[in-house]
């Protein structure tokens, strides 16, 4: 009887492990897709609305820039195109981020499929022994 009670208790626990895993693997691959799908917002918001514009603006400003007459004759600067040039920058960066979370939305997925494999393979390790020790022990009694 006591046998039965330890068996029952462990099968509890063993569901309850299990259980427990299958929320945070869930939980994983929820994170992981709405990393990806964010980060293809990212990028296609930036090619569809901020880019175009981008071009339009550099298109007509930056032609009809005049230089202003340099403090230093030596050094030719125009503080409008070089601002243009940062706003693109930043741009490009904003999009680079936006790859490099889905690239770790990709990654979190992968580790996600790694674990539910080892998980469901260690799970039927657990429940082979179980059973074999189980009836181990009915021989025994």
């Amino acid at each position: 009887m006591n046998n039965q009670h330890t068996e029952n208790e462990t099968m509890q626990k063993i569901r309850a492990h299990a259980t427990r895993t299958k929320r945070f693997t869930r939980l994983a691959l929820l994170f992981g897709f709405a990393a990806i799908i964010c980060s293809l917002l990212i990028v296609a918001g930036y090619a569809a609305m901020i880019r175009p514009k981008q071009k339009k603006i550099m298109a007509e400003y930056l032609p009809n820039l005049t230089p202003a007459a340099p403090a230093h004759p030596e050094r030719t600067f125009n503080a409008e195109q070089v601002q243009w040039i940062m706003i693109q920058a930043n741009s490009f960066s904003i999009m680079f981020v936006g790859v490099a979370v889905g690239l770790l939305g990709a990654g979190t997925l992968v580790n996600v499929a790694i674990v539910v494999a080892h998980r469901t393979a260690i799970s039927d390790e657990i429940r082979t022994n179980l059973s074999e020790m189980s009836a181990s022990l009915k021989r025994l009694a």
